[in-house]
């Protein structure tokens, strides 16, 4: 099924994620193969429709940073650091692989290495859906080694997507986020 992203399809969108049903829609830097993130199975069906390892790390995607606390205990060093980050690249979008002891609700068997990979979006309609669906799993659209898909006439490519959400003046979007180590502090991509 395909949809377009905005304000009215919201709640089609929120009650597939809900439903751990896998969609496509766009993020902060490019489409996205998404579910929710509190389903640790989602995981190992993005990343077989991807064919790629079954536990590889995904995003996973946050509302705010507000949502992000109530799921992760962040320490304020490391929370202070993501922030002197993101304010010295302020118009980018950037995922964070940090190292996390406790986790309130996302399941620990997400953590193949204690770590995990976040981003809170900055696209005003995808923050209401992850406000109201909770956070979701997020990939880009390609399979293993390939490049992400870009063009949205080709976003039907992929079997096992339940919804294909697309956004007309999304268009410019062509690069994944920065993917910075906060404990390592360096730039992986």
């Amino acid at each position: 099924m395909l949809t377009k992203i905005s304000i009215e399809e919201t709640q089609k969108i929120i009650n597939s994620i809900k439903n751990n049903q896998i969609i496509i829609l766009p993020s902060d830097s490019i489409y996205g193969i998404s579910a929710s993130a509190l389903d640790y199975n989602n995981l190992i069906r993005i990343n077989k429709i991807k064919q790629r390892n079954l536990y590889q790390h995904l995003i996973i995607l946050f509302a705010s940073y507000e949502q992000l606390l109530s799921f992760i205990d962040i320490d304020d060093n490391t929370l202070k650091q993501i922030h002197e980050y993101e304010k010295n690249n302020i118009n980018k979008p950037i995922s964070f692989l940090i190292e996390v002891q406790n986790l309130n609700i996302i399941s620990k068997n997400n953590l193949k290495d204690n770590k995990i990979l976040f981003r809170v979006v900055k696209h005003k309609i995808l923050q209401k859906i992850i406000k109201q669906s909770g956070p979701i799993y997020s990939t880009s659209v390609n399979l293993n080694k390939e490049n992400p898909i870009i063009d949205i006439s080709k976003l039907n490519y992929f079997e096992g997507i339940d919804l294909l959400c697309y956004d007309i003046e999304f268009q410019n979007k062509t690069k994944p986020s920065i993917i910075y180590d906060v404990n390592n502090k360096t730039q992986i991509r």
